[in-house]
């Protein structure tokens, strides 16, 4: 299970204040996370950890000698999702994520 730590630092990204979270898990990877407290995380995404109290905008993880970073190019905390319609064309099957992910799909 990953050790989430909750750091006293703030930095701003797309001009939010975001505060600072440190993980590492058992094999000694480690990942800094910048979260807006005042977002909820996005159920079913991996990559950021559930002990993580908001929406990442920024994350860095240090895994098998290689540092990747993830840092959001856009936010917008005023989208109306009823502006967002889905339309499933005839035909397609839609599978739960949890499908997805036994298929090795999306996490």
């Amino acid at each position: 299970t990953p050790e989430i730590e909750l750091v006293d630092e703030t930095k701003e990204i797309l001009g939010e204040t975001c505060k600072k979270a440190i993980m590492k898990d058992d094999e000694g990877n480690t990942g800094v996370y910048w979260y807006l407290e005042d977002f909820n995380r996005p159920e079913g995404m991996s990559q950021m950890p559930n002990d993580i109290p908001g929406l990442c905008l920024q994350f860095e993880v240090a895994m098998e000698g290689m540092t990747m970073k993830y840092t959001a190019i856009e936010f917008d905390d005023k989208v109306k999702m009823v502006n967002y319609a889905v339309e499933i064309p005839e035909g397609v099957e839609v599978g739960s994520l949890e499908d997805m992910k036994m298929m090795g799909m999306g996490g």
